[in-house]
């Protein structure tokens, strides 16, 4: 049984190359790209003998946990079925931990634990020193394989039973995307330049993460080879507790998959969640709408994740460059603030042909505009607020508050005004609700890009006299940024009032074109 397992595991692998051309493409793309990686990472670890032990303990322990992390996260971000998913064999007879040791073994056949195989043959290398070095390095490597498999097949198992529809797997994607973008730049950046300028730093994170499960079998050999034996048997107890917990959750997750049914069923009695909080007329029906969606669309969801990413991509040039940590502090705030008051620009557009019910209930225009802000404002100002807090205690100045508050401000509801108008006056297609997050409507127009560079460059515009008196009082007197807290908020009230009442007669008066307009995107 074992070996007709680990032969169902190898041809489901070189099937993926036989799914089309495109897709063979790409699976050889990724099969390259890991091969790079593994080579990449053995000879590092090749050249790492001659080096001091404690610098290879440290490299070691890094190199592992993060070998163990993207383990545990690509079958998150992947999402989608398992080829070789416990329920599949549920009529064959099997006990569950015999089923459950022939899945772990075939689990260990695929590519990802190869190349870990690979990375620990490395590793061993490395620590070859000496006779009984180089057989508790080849025990602790078995060790990081056993685990690694266990975490690859445990978290398989998971995105295969939590992951099934289409807005989670694009969740998951806009996961994956938020990580390639920002995890390898902050790497990056992070060891070149504060455990460059603090070498301690690398110490003290890598002895933390020998005690966790992601370090504490990459750190036995380092300790050993610093004369450390009671430390070394310490932690390969701990790196043992993890594995044998590692076996009895896989164990137990085979037992409880084999008679978990696809779905739930829907209770009679569910609560109707937002509507039933906000259950306050047509502005509170249509707010409790907009909040689900934004909770439950992947477009939404996606757009974001983009929230946070937008400000790590600007500071870390600017850290390069040798911009101080408390001025990095004053940036995240701001732009967040900008993006999430953009983000309702084309909120009618992602009603798709739904906008219907509204035209047809006569919902008046201010309910509706007042309405699909709540969810920007719910999230807005509780980030602006704290955010803030955080941003003045980095910097160093609680005057800063005041500035940080007046800016956000105006940013955020400068933009949900422009916003509100936007969306009556200015629609453009948008990605069909239940479509993919990654999808984008043909058009030959380029209205959505002046649309949204128009929204970003007026909201900027009318930020500026708040921009130039918070910077008043950070370079020539503090009593500046009590200026700018009231600018900020007249100008961001004043223009989100005028945006919601422009922009509801726009929508009373408009509502058959917007309608006529959702039946072209």
């Amino acid at each position: 049984m074992f070996a007709t397992f680990v032969r169902l595991r190898v041809q489901l692998t070189l099937g993926s190359f036989r799914r089309g051309p495109w897709l063979t493409v790409a699976v050889l793309l990724a099969a390259i790209l890991g091969v790079f990686l593994v080579i990449v990472t053995m000879g590092i670890q090749l050249a790492m003998r001659g080096l001091d032990a404690d610098l290879v303990r440290v490299a070691s322990i890094l190199f592992g946990a993060l070998i163990f992390t993207g383990l545990a996260i690509v079958p998150l971000m992947r999402g989608g079925p398992d080829p070789m998913d416990p329920r599949a064999f549920a009529d064959f007879g099997l006990s569950n931990k015999k089923l459950a040791n022939l899945l772990l073994v075939a689990a260990a056949a695929s590519v990802p634990i190869a190349a870990v195989i690979l990375v620990v043959f490395a590793g061993v290398v490395s620590w070859s020193r000496g006779f009984w070095l180089t057989v508790l390095a080849i025990i602790c490597g078995v060790l990081a394989i056993a685990t690694a498999t266990l975490i690859l097949r445990l978290m398989t198992s998971a995105a295969a039973v939590w992951i099934r529809t289409q807005s989670a797997q694009d969740s998951a994607g806009t996961i994956g995307v938020f990580l390639l973008v920002v995890l390898p730049p902050l790497l990056v950046i992070t060891a070149a330049y504060r455990w460059v300028a603090e070498p301690g730093l690398a110490l003290r994170f890598a002895e933390v993460l020998s005690w966790t499960p992601l370090g504490a079998i990459w750190a036995v050999p380092g300790e050993a080879a610093a004369g450390n034996g009671g430390a070394a048997a310490v932690k390969l107890l701990v790196a043992i507790g993890y594995l044998a917990g590692l076996w009895w959750l896989w164990q137990w997750s085979v037992a409880r998959m084999l008679v978990l049914v696809a779905g739930r069923p829907r209770r009679a009695n569910a609560a109707l969640g937002w509507f039933e909080l906000l259950s306050f007329g047509p502005t509170g029906a249509i707010a409790a709408r907009s909040i689900t969606y934004w909770m439950t669309d992947s477009r939404y969801r996606m757009s974001l994740v983009i929230v946070p990413i937008v400000p790590i991509l600007m500071m870390l040039p600017l850290a390069v460059a040798g911009v101080p940590t408390n001025w990095l502090a004053l940036i995240p705030i701001p732009v967040m603030c900008l993006f999430l008051g953009w983000l309702p620009h084309n909120d009618v557009s992602y009603d798709g042909t739904a906008i219907w019910m509204n035209v047809a209930s006569g919902i008046h225009g201010f309910s509706d505009r007042l309405g699909r802000l709540a969810p920007a404002l719910i999230l807005g100002l509780p980030v602006l607020f704290f955010g803030s807090i955080i941003s003045a205690g980095v910097f160093g100045n609680p005057a800063a508050f005041a500035s940080l508050i007046g800016v956000g401000a105006s940013l955020l509801l400068v933009g949900l005004g422009l916003s509100s108008m936007a969306s009556a006056l200015l629609p453009y297609p948008a990605t069909r609700p239940g479509d993919s997050a990654f999808a984008g409507p043909q058009t030959a127009s380029s209205r959505g890009a002046l649309v949204q560079t128009g929204l970003f460059i007026v909201t900027v515009l009318l930020s500026v006299p708040t921009l130039v008196f918070a910077g008043y009082g950070f370079w020539v007197d503090p009593a500046w940024h009590l200026t700018a807290l009231v600018t900020g908020l007249g100008t961001g009230i004043g223009v989100l009032l005028i945006g919601i009442f422009v922009g509801g007669w726009a929508f009373s008066r408009r509502g058959s074109r917007l309608l006529e307009a959702s039946l072209r995107t």
